[in-house]
């Protein structure tokens, strides 16, 4: 934030979008899940912006939130911009086995294959 521009508050604006997506109950509700997906194209749309001014280091304060939706969505940046990734990957864990959120669950447990396949391919790749 150069010229004194008032610097944006990622954290409350990342929170605010995580708690606007759906929980294992809300995937019912027609307007629930618009309002989900309008707020992931958001999250998608502030990390990019997060990333471009050098502001990745909230991702790692995310992982802290109470909210398991924040945490998670923290933690899949965390592997994205590789950050805090053993702190990240140990959140995933704990959200794939302890969360009574079935969709929280599962999507914690595809990110973890996802870096395990790309770590595997890096690995092939003989990087």
């Amino acid at each position: 934030a150069e010229n004194g521009a008032q610097m944006k508050d990622y954290y409350n604006i990342f929170v605010d979008l995580c708690l606007q997506t759906c929980t294992q109950h809300d995937y019912r509700s027609t307007a629930k899940v618009l309002k989900h997906n309008r707020a992931m194209t958001k999250i998608i749309e502030i990390t990019k912006e997060i990333d471009d001014t050098g502001n990745s280091a909230v991702f790692e304060e995310l992982l802290n939130h109470e909210d398991e939706r924040v945490r998670l969505n923290a933690a899949y940046d965390c592997l994205r911009t590789n950050i805090s990734v053993r702190k990240a990957c140990k959140e995933l864990k704990r959200l794939a086995k302890k969360s009574k959120d079935a969709s929280i669950s599962f999507s914690a447990k595809m990110t973890l294959e996802q870096k395990r396949s790309i770590m595997l391919g890096d690995k092939k790749a003989g990087k």
